[in-house]
């Protein structure tokens, strides 16, 4: 978050917002729509680090992973209500924008983040902050020559104009609201549309090297909902640190 916004209740929308100085309303008015309690009043969920919020979208089928993952980076779930994958996804970054951090990190139910994972996450945040991007904390064997061609530069990331898998995506909180509306206006079905809007919005995505999240081998089961098989290659990180 930057020094000219600050995190307010708008009474008009019900709905915690960005204020940005000078403007005549809040930016994300009618975006972030947070639950009420019996008084009327919006709950907000509990605070994270100032720098990075971290969200675990998931769906019922995978309670118990989802639930030890969420216990080992002590963050919120949000579930799949639905089956619906865009519906998960939508109101997980909603509810990562609404904790009040500068990033966000939405994470899927079938990550293996690396120990000390918050720590690591933040550092590689903090060490590219100087400008506007995006960040996938997982890539795949897809990418196996861009990452060793970065490697053998001494780099920690590469850089692209595309997301090659959403298994553990991160933007700024900044970007959420008009990202959900984008992709809300297609009637998105899944998470890939995240790179059309990404493209749309001139940013890239920095892939980290290693990647500090792996990816737990097995059914897809959006893949499975629609009657499209699982993908045939192995879905692991090309170079993962434990």
């Amino acid at each position: 978050m930057s020094s000219t916004q600050q995190q307010s209740y708008c009474p008009r929308c019900r709905v915690w917002t960005y204020y940005v100085p000078g403007n005549n309303h809040y930016k994300f008015c009618d975006e972030i729509l947070l639950p009420l309690n019996s008084m009327g009043e919006p709950v907000r969920p509990p605070k994270q680090s100032a720098l990075l919020a971290i969200v675990i979208m998931a769906h019922p089928k995978r309670r118990t992973m989802a639930e030890n993952l969420a216990k080992t980076l002590e963050c919120p779930i949000v579930w799949d209500e639905k089956n619906h994958l865009w519906d998960t996804c939508s109101r997980a970054w909603k509810h990562g924008a609404a904790i009040g951090s500068e990033w966000v990190l939405v994470l899927q139910d079938d990550a293996i983040p690396t120990s000390d994972f918050r720590a690591k996450a933040e550092a590689f945040i903090q060490a590219h902050n100087d400008k506007d991007h995006m960040i996938a904390f997982y890539t795949g064997n897809q990418s196996a020559s861009r990452i060793t061609a970065a490697q053998k530069s001494g780099k920690d990331h590469f850089e692209a104009g595309f997301i090659f898998n959403e298994v553990a995506i991160c933007m700024k909180a900044e970007h959420i609201g008009n990202m959900v509306r984008w992709c809300d206006e297609r009637e998105a079905k899944n998470d890939q549309y995240i790179t059309q809007w990404m493209r749309l919005a001139k940013l890239k995505c920095l892939h980290t090297i290693p990647s500090l999240v792996d990816h737990n081998e097995g059914e897809s089961i959006y893949r499975a909902n629609e009657g499209r098989p699982n993908p045939t290659e192995a879905r692991k990180a090309f170079l993962y640190e434990k």
